[in-house]
């Protein structure tokens, strides 16, 4: 950490009352309090729907994990004096080590979250041209999270010259500032990705709309990923307690957004349970009725699971949709039931319907 000249230290002192720590204080309580109550929301909304939780959720786990380190860590730097100019800080060595804590955390916590994002995709669609992109495009952000951690704890070997002024350290800020830009990139193809899975459904164009719409919402984390990687650019050695703000603050919004926005498709059972709609389901003989559309998806395991978008009346029936005044049962305000189905003992079935395996959308 470079020490400053008798002129900036004359300039701090006259900006003595320069501040930023509400600001941060604010970015903390209010992301950490989203993250909490999205993936709350997501584990009751799995509870509710009876469904087993799958790869996708404890790898959010491991984000929010990860979400709470960075917490730990920022709340610790905004208590040592980030937000104040370099002369206020209470432990210049406290602080750099927090900096490297804070570069790690932030890579572990977005990795996790777009490797969730990405075996939820898997999971709902599972066609081949999913699981390939989605490798691909996890390969892509594991790598480069694990650059920019390498690049954190390699930047000065020894790391300890980072805090005592030693001189082997290296220039670290076009390589993050170049690698936040493959961030964004990634979260772009992310959220284009189940774009052309939608759009194959047999389903109305408003309908695709209105499916897409849940996926796009994410697109808010690539508007934070940006304004991020132009905080960064604010980032100076000579005073990193008070501009490393920016960075550090839109770091935390981001990686609290992205969780947030990995949650929100599985939170339809949590919303119609509390308007008091029904969550059951019926599903057997390839007739699936709910209220919603029915994307048929077979796992790697060779079974078949009904993931629902609750975003139509139309029904799937032998991998066609069937408009709603086509349906043989209609006049009984039921799904029309095979025969077969129709000749087993009642408790049988209701088994049979609490064993299926769904992922629900709002």
């Amino acid at each position: 950490m470079a020490q400053p000249t008798p002129e900036q230290i004359e300039y701090y002192m006259k900006h003595a009352d320069d501040d930023k720590r509400p600001n941060e204080i604010a970015s903390l309580v209010c992301g950490l309090l989203a993250a909490i109550l999205a993936v709350g929301a997501r584990f009751a909304a799995r509870r509710i729907s009876r469904i087993s939780l799958g790869p996708e959720d404890w790898t959010i786990m491991l984000a929010m994990v990860g979400e709470l380190t960075y917490a730990i860590v920022f709340a610790v730097a905004i208590d040592n004096g980030q937000g104040r100019h370099i002369i206020f800080v209470k432990d210049a060595v406290s602080f750099s080590k927090g900096y490297v804590a804070a570069i790690v955390s932030y890579s572990f916590t977005v990795m996790v979250t777009k490797i969730s994002v990405l075996l939820f995709y898997c999971r709902l669609f599972g066609s081949k041209w999913i699981y390939t992109s989605s490798w691909i495009l996890g390969a892509i952000v594991f790598l480069y999270n694990l650059a920019v951690i390498m690049i954190a704890g390699l930047q000065c070997i020894p790391l300890s010259d980072l805090w005592t002024g030693g001189p082997s350290c290296i220039d670290t800020e076009s390589s993050f500032t170049g690698l936040a830009v493959v961030n964004i990139v990634t979260d772009v193809l992310i959220l284009a990705l189940p774009v052309k899975p939608v759009m194959n459904l047999n389903m109305k164009s408003a309908r695709k709309v209105q499916v897409l719409g849940i996926f796009l919402l994410g697109g808010v984390v690539c508007v934070f990923g940006i304004i991020r990687a132009v905080a960064m650019t604010e980032l100076s050695l000579l005073d990193p307690t008070w501009t490393a703000v920016g960075a550090a603050m839109w770091s935390f919004v981001e990686i609290s957004v992205g969780i947030v926005a990995a949650c929100l498709p599985m939170l339809g059972p949590l919303i119609r349970n509390r308007s008091g709609a029904s969550t059951n389901q019926f599903a057997s003989n390839g007739y699936v009725r709910s209220g919603k559309f029915s994307a048929t998806v077979s796992s790697k395991s060779g079974y078949i699971q009904q993931d629902d978008i609750p975003l139509t009346d139309d029904w799937r029936q032998g991998g066609r949709t069937v408009a709603p005044d086509d349906r043989s049962y209609q006049a009984q305000g039921g799904p029309p039931v095979s025969p077969s189905l129709s000749k087993q003992n009642p408790k049988r079935v209701s088994a049979q319907q609490d064993a299926q395996s769904t992922t629900t959308f709002v």
